[in-house]
């Protein structure tokens, strides 16, 4: 395990050789927002999008990045990672403004004790935003990656939710349209995130791609349950990790690297983990053609 210290200092070393063109999603509170922290603090002059639903939060979170680093240039965009229209929106905005980013960050949490609740897509809104909405972003967010890669550039791609956490995957079922559960959910968004990191990587060799697991991390993510899930969760939270400590160790998990390239799935301090037994090419294909399916429906709606 990289300690704390070490974490800090991989970073603060890779920023210095290359700066940051970044778009988090989730940047607006917990660990997406101290990961827009600390990019401001180790680059000279970085580029950060930071990328939510709450605008007034979007806007405090800029005002902090530019009394962090003055030297920077931050913004917000507004998306709702439930809504597949939002993230293809937010990426097609971008294009028309950025030629390329090195580094996205997508950490959207969602937490709800509701059964399966459809988005406007059919989609169940926890799988959207744990996977669905992260699976279209990135894939839409493939010019502007590629675009950096082809400069000589590190690019890397990081999915914060629970790598290697998955105990089921319904490969006939992938939406969970037909035998949803929470437990079910949270299981599955993980284990087609983990395949999600791997199949990008074999299209995309020239391109990181990362899905992690940050543990029990103290963030803002508890208030939106009901008020005894709350009190339930109080011991946890005694336990919880400080998220400025798990944005250093996430990052060098990426920067600590000295290849380019290739996939991983990384702990709370950034090391690598195993893949579970889910891990295969079937599994990687017959996700990919779902999610690549359910994701242009959308556009093709729009369009109609």
């Amino acid at each position: 395990m990289v300690n704390l210290a070490t974490a800090r200092g991989l970073n603060a070393d890779f920023f210095k050789l290359q700066s940051a063109s970044a778009l988090i999603v989730g940047g607006t509170s917990g660990i997406g927002q101290s990961i827009a922290f600390k990019i401001a603090q180790y680059t000279k002059k970085p580029l950060i999008v930071v990328s939510g639903r709450d605008e007034v939060r979007g806007q405090e979170t800029v005002d902090a990045l530019k009394a962090i680093n003055k030297e920077g240039s931050y913004s917000f965009e507004k998306c709702d990672m439930t809504k597949m229209k939002d993230t293809r929106l937010l990426a097609n905005k971008l294009a028309e403004n950025h030629q390329s980013f090195n580094l996205l960050i997508i950490s959207s949490g969602f937490l709800s004790m509701k059964p399966r609740t459809e988005t406007e897509d059919g989609i169940d809104e926890k799988l959207a935003v744990n996977f669905f909405g992260r699976f279209n972003l990135i894939n839409r967010m493939m010019p502007m990656l590629t675009s950096a890669a082809n400069q000589g550039q590190r690019v890397n791609v990081l999915s914060v939710f629970a790598a290697g956490e998955g105990r089921t995957l319904d490969l006939n079922d992938i939406g969970l349209t037909k035998n949803f559960s929470l437990a079910s959910a949270a299981s599955h968004g993980s284990n087609c995130n983990d395949l999600m990191v791997e199949e990008l990587s074999e299209r995309n060799p020239n391109i990181a791609f990362y899905h992690a697991h940050p543990g029990i991390v103290n963030t803002n993510l508890v208030s939106t349950l009901p008020w005894y899930l709350r009190i339930a969760s109080k011991p946890l939270l005694l336990l919880s990790k400080n998220p400025d400590d798990v944005a250093d160790h996430l990052l060098s998990g990426l920067t600590g690297s000295n290849k380019t390239g290739g996939w991983g799935l990384l702990n709370s301090t950034g090391d690598p983990i195993k893949p579970t037994k889910f891990q295969t090419k079937e599994a990687r294909e017959k996700v990919w053609k779902y999610s690549t399916k359910v994701t242009e429906q959308e556009e093709k709606q729009n369009n109609a």
